[in-house]
């Protein structure tokens, strides 16, 4: 390494408002300061993970993922450090363990994942109690320098000598430059809901370059620097970026590929009565480009879920680029003949995209969840989850929260946000905040605008995507970790870009009130069909209707 030490905590802006760098721009700093490795340590999530190890290897840093995990019962904390594929999913568990199953010790969930990782922890009691599953070559006491005064440093090195534990210095970094501690005070208060007056942050010196003060603090003990060197050097994982991972619905990949290719031609026939030559010919072009993107059993398994819809009469249909398949069109997924309207495949599906299909499924939006619960019963609830959306402040929202923070009350705070426009800069909301608060002094008025300005883009809270769910060939938590939504439904830490990324498939369910209607107005009318094929006709009235805009719930 260039450095006597490594860098291992540092915490990024998706750590739930506790650091103020994106996890993609670390690698870049860290290598400027002449570091050939860190450790990115987000507290209780690895959200930043995947964006952070994919530009650590673009800017020639070796990533080393972790995350810092808190005990719900006792509040103690331990730094939780992969140093294999195997532990990278270990800590997956860990965190998943502990987010899903609060009433679980936190050192019982670390024993039951113990393998490939490491541990650091400031508590001696439970490094002993870890010791017997971890071993003594992966528990380090942790001395977080600018967390600590140097009586209780001095006094942590003594407790671990005397229990024949290792110690090893690190230093919390939350920001890049001192001159952004303002603001991560301010996501601080936000996060606490208490005002920023109110808060100080529980570090020292907490920005990138502070850290190099590390080597100058320990040049007596140098072991406790050296220890971080040997921490990275352990720690080699390859998250096989871009592997697909998806259930194999075959016993074999290429069972798989003959059932997919059978169920096609079952239907060929009877829809391609005129047009077998084409048809035929265009079905092959389309299975070879899906087998060698080896998304076969993407079809199959949306396959099952289109039949188990129609089975149980729940209005489903496939729509978006998928259209252009004529394997989706073979499935029943979707209801459009691509070869009469002259649609394309490539457009849908092409070996040179880079990014999987987006195959989006309305489902009549009153019936959603049972389609839902099907997945989870019929793929199992350790496979499946639904994929997390990360909500970044706006205007709009960014002003609420820091106007909280500097001491505006709800309905000022929320004056202020409903009058702003959804875009704007510093000025417009100093301007608007003039308004509302007339008496506020200028110079307050403009700290508050510029911080407002400031944390827009910033990650503000996780929800659920809107209808994306993913299936694992194996259970979901060896690729990302699990937390519970306020919905009451597992997702994934890792949003839509994420998930795809580590190699998960996005499946899109979606409510669509249009398809609940025409099932209501099918019912009404003495009809029930459980899907649409057969209203796909030339109808000029209709057409006119359409083209004049003259609808509602219809896109």
């Amino acid at each position: 390494m260039a450095s006597s030490f490594v860098p291992l905590r540092l915490r990024s802006s998706q750590s739930r408002l506790l650091g103020t760098i994106p996890p993609g721009e670390i690698p870049a700093h860290v290598s400027a300061l002449g570091f050939e490795a860190c450790a990115l340590l987000d507290r209780n999530n690895l959200y930043g993970a995947v964006e952070f190890y994919e530009s650590a290897l673009a800017n020639g840093i070796k990533p080393l993922i972790g995350a810092e995990v808190t005990c719900p019962q006792t509040g103690s904390e331990v730094a939780i450090i992969a140093l294999s594929r195997r532990g990278y999913s270990n800590l997956c568990r860990i965190i998943s363990r502990r987010n899903l199953e609060p009433q679980t010790q936190l050192a019982d969930a670390i024993q039951a994942a113990s393998a490939d990782i490491a541990v650091l922890t400031a508590d001696p009691t439970l490094a002993q109690d870890l010791l017997p599953a971890i071993g003594p070559d992966r528990i380090w006491i942790e001395i977080i320098a600018n967390r600590l005064d140097h009586c209780q440093i001095r006094n942590l090195l003594e407790t671990a000598r005397a229990a024949g534990l290792r110690a090893l210095a690190s230093w919390d970094v939350r920001f890049l430059s001192p001159d952004d501690e303002p603001l991560a005070r301010l996501l601080s208060s936000i996060a606490r809901r208490e005002l920023i007056s109110n808060v100080r942050l529980d570090v020292r010196h907490a920005s990138l370059r502070d850290c190099m003060r590390l080597r100058e603090m320990f040049t007596h003990i140098p072991e406790v620097l050296q220890a971080s060197l040997e921490l990275a050097a352990m720690a080699d994982v390859d998250l096989e970026l871009g592997k697909v991972h998806f259930p194999v619905i075959g016993q074999t990949p290429q069972a798989s590929f003959k059932m997919l290719e059978a169920l096609c031609y079952k239907t060929l026939a009877a829809k391609y009565r005129q047009r077998q030559a084409k048809a035929r010919k265009r079905l092959a072009s389309e299975l070879h480009t899906i087998a060698r993107l080896g998304l076969t059993n993407y079809f199959l398994v949306v396959k099952d879920i289109v039949d188990f819809a129609v089975a149980n009469g729940i209005p489903i249909a496939g729509r978006g680029s998928g259209a252009g398949s004529i394997v989706a069109y073979l499935l029943d997924i979707t209801h459009v003949d691509p070869i009469k309207e002259r649609l394309l495949f490539e457009r849908f599906l092409n070996e040179h995209r880079p990014d999987y299909p987006d195959l989006d499924i309305d489902i009549c939006w009153r019936q959603r969840d049972r389609v839902i619960n099907h997945v989870y019963e019929r793929f199992g609830r350790r496979r499946t989850a639904m994929v997390a959306t990360h909500t970044r402040f706006e205007l709009r929202s960014a002003a609420r929260e820091v106007a909280k923070a500097f001491g505006l009350s709800p309905y000022e705070s929320q004056s202020l946000a409903i009058r702003l426009p959804r875009k704007g800069d510093a000025r417009t909301v100093s301007r608007v905040l003039a308004s509302v608060r007339p008496e506020l002094p200028h110079e307050r008025r403009e700290q508050v605008a510029r911080m407002v300005s400031a944390i827009i883009g910033l990650p503000h809270h996780t929800s659920v995507h809107c209808g994306g769910i993913v299936i694992a060939d194996t259970s979901i938590t060896d690729y990302t970790p699990l937390e519970m939504a306020p919905k009451g439904v597992q997702v994934t830490q890792f949003d839509m870009h994420a998930i795809e990324k580590i190699g998960l498939v996005k499946i899109d369910l979606l409510g669509n009130r249009a398809l609940t209607i025409i099932d209501e107005t099918l019912r009404t009318v003495g009809k029930s069909l459980p899907c649409f094929a057969g209203f796909i006709h030339e109808d000029s009235s209709t057409a006119r209707l359409l083209s004049e805009g003259r609808t509602l719930s219809c896109f």
